[in-house]
């Protein structure tokens, strides 16, 4: 397969990512643009508040509702769009909660 240079969108973003390093700020991309997008989104999940009180791993949880580790921690870091309510009925059963604890409306700016 031939070489093919990156596309424009691409470089962009290289270039950014070792502007950011140079200037010490690693985690601009990701955590910058994270909190935009989930700026925007009325609805928190705050599974990590659960986890903690309960003591269990993102891991642990993962394998006790069958759901894998990446969706869970796209749940955790309210990047998800949707949940299902199978997914949300696991979640509080295991976590022993209400759908209430886990979910929050959060007003948009």
């Amino acid at each position: 397969m031939a070489y093919q240079p990156p596309s424009f969108f691409r470089r962009v973003r290289l270039l950014i990512t070792s502007f950011a390093v140079v200037l010490g700020l690693a985690v601009f991309l990701d955590a910058t643009l994270t909190r935009i997008d989930a700026a925007h989104v009325g609805i928190k999940i705050n599974l990590d508040h659960l986890l903690l009180d309960r003591q269990m791993t993102l891991t642990e949880l993962a394998e006790r509702v069958d759901v894998t580790i990446v969706n869970l921690s796209i749940l955790k870091t309210n990047k998800a769009k949707a949940i299902r309510f199978s997914t949300l009925e696991a979640l509080c059963k295991v976590l022993e909660c209400q759908p209430g604890d886990l979910l929050e409306y959060v007003e948009k700016k």
